[in-house]
């Protein structure tokens, strides 16, 4: 790469290599307008398809972004990785000076959380943990550190008792295990161990300020590693404890070195305070899981009597439709009944003109306007009807 390259027009190279060992630059992203670093390989590489599948499995279980990496961009037969630019723990370190036990103990078990929820359990073996690999990021606002790890370049899946095929020794650097330093080219028996040692290494730069046998060069170290039965610690006031845990990290034998599950309840990273908050803690969600159980019988006990009611509900509700299409049938006869009446009450009535007899049919022959019920009414009546009879049918003639 050079200066000035872009990178799928979102990230663009601003430096020259930070690590001689692999293909690491200084970068910029474009778009959020911050420093980063981008490492590449190329897809004929050694490394190149299990990187892509390791870095697949980080994406996924990184479910706290725990670990830097921003994006992964395939462009012109390369991987690009691209990555948050922080801290090392190398350069902390030296800024700083040794560190103190519970200063290490924060750092830890950072790194260890990173390997119980993201590596471990997709048997992840980073292959290349030491210093410059580990990133220190102090919030300004609350002073609180973020600890994670970067450069997955040499990683590696190591199933239980896998043979993997090693090819050149790649990525070694003075926090590398003996296994690796003194293996040949070919088949090697690794296990997830690789990263054990490689963890106490950087735990001795921590408190030491040094790294391990630093005055021998890497080919010479793994020579001598090989005529010891263990690691010599130059002398020191740490804890027993602590001891006890730089010991079992660096075991020259891997057989023999402190196991993960050991690592995660070793009393020097979990003392009797944490394991006493741990318990606090677990009490207290105990407590919070046995209200909210509570909280859900009542629920239950709650649906089920709504059930209940609900079938009570619609038993009513059928009930209710039942009368009311009735009273619908009801009204419906009422209404009937009604119309019938009203048709009735607007009908002429033809009632006798003398003795209110009803359905008469004998009209008066002179006005047709009156009924009868009989003769002897009309000849009765006549004498009233008469004069109105007389002048209806001349107003008849009239109109004619």
């Amino acid at each position: 790469m050079q200066k000035g390259e872009l990178i799928d027009g979102k990230y663009k190279v601003t430096d020259v290599k930070l690590d001689k060992s692999i293909n690491l630059f200084l970068g910029y992203d474009v778009q959020n307008n911050k420093v980063v670093r981008i490492s590449y390989f190329k897809k004929k590489n050694f490394f190149y398809p299990e990187l892509t599948k390791i870095l697949d499995l980080i994406s996924e279980a990184d479910e706290e972004h725990r670990i830097p990496i921003i994006d992964k961009v395939v462009a012109n037969n390369k991987l690009f990785i691209i990555s948050e630019k922080y801290m090392t723990l190398e350069e902390y370190v030296k800024e700083k000076g040794k560190l103190t036990e519970n200063e290490c103990k924060d750092i830890f078990r950072q790194i260890f959380e990173i390997y119980k929820k993201i590596l471990l359990p997709n048997s992840i073996c980073h292959r290349s943990i030491q210093p410059r690999n580990i990133t220190i990021n102090i919030s300004p606002v609350t002073g609180e550190m973020s600890v994670s790890l970067q450069n997955f370049c040499y990683s590696k899946l190591i199933y239980k008792n896998k043979k993997v095929k090693a090819g050149k020794r790649y990525g070694l650097n003075r926090c590398t295990p003996p296994e690796i330093l003194t293996s040949k080219k070919g088949i090697t028996q690794f296990s997830l161990l690789i990263d054990v040692w490689s963890l106490g290494c950087t735990l001795f730069f921590c408190l030491f300020n040094s790294k391990l046998y630093s005055k021998r060069s890497l080919n010479g170290l793994g020579k001598y590693l090989e005529t010891l039965d263990t690691v010599k610690l130059p002398k020191n006031n740490f804890t027993v404890d602590c001891k006890n845990f730089l010991y079992g990290c660096l075991q020259i034998d891997p057989q023999n070195r402190i196991s993960w599950e050991e690592l995660y309840t070793h009393p020097w990273l979990y003392d009797n305070d944490s394991n006493n908050e741990n318990k606090e803690e677990e009490e207290e969600i105990n407590s919070e899981i046995k209200e909210y159980a509570e909280k859900i019988d009542q629920l239950e006990y709650i649906i089920v009597e709504s059930k209940d009611n609900i079938i009570q509900l619609k038993r009513e509700i059928k009930n209710l439709n039942n009368k009311l299409k009735a009273a619908n049938q009801t009204n419906e006869a009422l209404q009937n009944k009604i119309s019938a009446l009203t048709k009735d009450l607007n009908e002429p009535k033809k009632l006798c003109s003398n003795c209110k007899a009803p359905n008469c049919t004998k009209l008066c022959s002179g006005c047709n306007s009156i009924y009868y019920c009989s003769r002897k009414c009309q000849a009765d009546h006549w004498r009233i009807h008469k004069s109105k009879c007389i002048n209806n049918n001349n107003n008849n003639n009239n109109s004619n």
